[in-house]
């Protein structure tokens, strides 16, 4: 990461600028479309010709960025460019030399500040022209709720990362709460907006075609992958569609709390980098790979369990935390014990306990209907190796407080029927006949009442026809109403086609070619309620 006093010497660089001028740099004689020309008679896959024309089109400019240009195209290979590529390279170096007094070279590197940013250019014969956000510089003195927003293009350059904000003030560093990305960000992770200390939001363009914002957290397209947190927030529940914690996502944040879903099996180098509020962190079963330096610098983390499914922890994943740091463990010789003992950290072993969930019906994953009951068997070993009594806890996802279904029982069987829609936790607890103590965690998601199986007549139309949406609820469930409702992907607020009715057909007649969501919620006598959502693609 660039330091402040690096960024410093990149504008005092701004002294070029004058040494540009001294020299009445122009525009050459050589046109860009005299390269154009060259490009597109070379053969044989040489591009001596393309070099000789841009040599003559970078005539008059410092020799160091001559050299960084040309070793482009010299170490490029057998393979010859791009003509387009090579079109907004020569547009870039006419820019270059017709406005001068825009830009600033330091260190062989190019730079330009555009109102309140400087931006680094880089050349590339793969990608073209693109710059990089390496510092902001208003003064909002006295504001709160400071809300960022990054440029797209800057002259004409799109803008593929966000590098830092050390330039900002601190006042303004400590009052930014949101960040909006555009569309041509290609590269992010946590430590690209680490300096950013109370940020509770990262907003992305929704044509972005790498990244989306998830309730103000950055994923990958897909949702797969966490690729930045907001470092304002003290506490997260990772969806459940999500498999990895990408590198640096959580970096210097101030999460202090976590629930990571079993469905994430990777967490990446230095995911938890400098996380100083963490004083204790449970990797759940399923993830395999801890990467280098995940939890570095996170000075105040006292344990980490590490479960048997973990099989690859990086170099310096424990570095620099707490002096009393142990890493606990559910088996005595497994892998988490050798890394403990290779790396001189204090092991301590924890009785080992599975939790097998037997649901009353056919379920997706930990998905299940309301109304129906899931048994959970609790099965420890080890330990005293006899005596073992067990207790079980429940917790929805609105409740603060975890609810004691059963205290500590010889029974290891407990049955549990979910009141209301959503997310629970499951925590059983085994105490062997020494009263040691073992916990284990797992979920259930409780999201429907029953199937909802409503379909479109067409997934695609043009503008001007309509499209029949029929809620269709699953068989055997009578007297239930429906809504239905759309709106562009582009947009946050829904139309309502029809609020709750017996009605169950209604036809859509979009005003717009775009992309759209339809929902159709169905209710049922109970007042529970399933939605469905389906896309719709209007063309002109």
């Amino acid at each position: 990461m660039k330091s402040k006093k690096f960024l410093t010497r990149v504008l005092t660089g701004a002294l070029a600028i004058s040494i540009l001028a001294g020299m009445g740099i122009c525009a050459d004689a050589v046109e860009t479309e005299d390269v154009m020309d060259a490009v597109v008679v070379s053969e044989d896959n040489d591009i001596s010709a393309t070099q000789s024309w841009l040599s003559k089109l970078l005539n008059g400019l410092p020799k160091e960025i001559v050299k960084k240009i040309m070793d482009e195209f010299k170490n490029n290979g057998s393979e010859p460019p791009k003509p387009t590529v090579v079109q907004k390279i020569c547009n870039f170096v006419m820019d270059l030399k017709s406005k001068a007094d825009r830009f600033i070279f330091s260190h062989g590197e190019i730079y330009f500040k555009d109102s309140y940013y400087l931006f680094q250019v880089h050349i590339s014969l793969r990608e073209g022209v693109t710059a990089d956000m390496v510092a902001y510089y208003p003064s909002h003195y006295g504001e709160t709720n400071i809300t960022i927003d990054i440029p797209a293009y800057a002259m004409g350059i799109p803008v593929t990362k966000v590098s830092m904000f050390a330039e900002m003030d601190d006042e303004t560093t400590e009052n930014v709460t949101a960040i909006n990305l555009p569309a041509t960000i290609n590269e992010l992770d946590g430590q690209n907006l680490c300096d950013l200390y109370n940020l509770e939001n990262i907003n992305i363009d929704p044509e972005n075609p790498c990244f989306c914002s998830i309730d103000g957290v950055a994923f990958t397209k897909d949702g797969s992958t966490l690729v930045a947190f907001p470092a304002g927030r003290k506490a997260y529940s990772i969806p459940m569609e999500t498999t990895a914690i990408g590198d640096y996502a959580f970096f210097e944040s101030s999460i202090e709390g976590i629930y990571i879903s079993p469905n994430v099996t990777y967490i990446g180098d230095y995911a938890f980098n400098n996380c100083l509020c963490l004083e204790s962190f449970r990797i759940p079963y399923g993830v395999e790979y801890v990467g280098e330096g995940a939890f570095m610098y996170s000075t105040n983390l006292k344990s980490v369990y590490v479960p048997v499914s973990v099989k690859n922890i990086g170099t310096n994943a424990f570095y620099c935390v707490a002096e009393d740091f142990y890493i606990k463990g559910e088996v005595e010789n497994g892998y988490a014990s050798q890394y403990a003992e290779e790396n001189d950290i204090p092991y301590k072993f924890d009785l080992a306990m599975d939790l097998e969930k037997v649901f009353e019906e056919p379920v997706d994953d930990i998905n299940m209907k309301i109304g129906t009951t899931v048994t959970f068997t609790a099965n420890a070993k080890g330990g005293s190796e006899e005596g073992y009594k067990y207790s079980f806890l429940v917790r929805h996802e609105d409740a603060s407080k975890w609810t004691v279904m059963q205290k500590f029982e010889e029974n290891n069987v407990f049955a549990f029927k979910p009141a209301k829609l959503g997310l629970y936790e499951v925590c059983a607890k085994v105490m062997d006949s020494e009263g040691t103590i073992h916990k284990y965690y797992t979920q259930i998601l409780v999201n429907e009442a029953f199937r909802n199986y409503s379909k479109l007549s067409a997934d695609t139309i043009k503008k001007g026809e309509t499209v029949t949406v029929t809620g269709i609820a699953e068989k055997g469930v009578e007297n239930c109403t429906y809504a239905f409702y759309y709106k562009k992907v582009s947009d946050t607020k829904w139309t309502k086609k029809q609020d709750f009715s017996t009605n169950n057909v209604v036809k859509i007649k979009p005003a717009y070619a775009a992309d759209y969501v339809v929902c159709v919620k169905i209710k049922n006598e109970d007042g529970f309620i399933s939605k469905t959502y389906y896309d719709l693609k209007v063309t002109e």
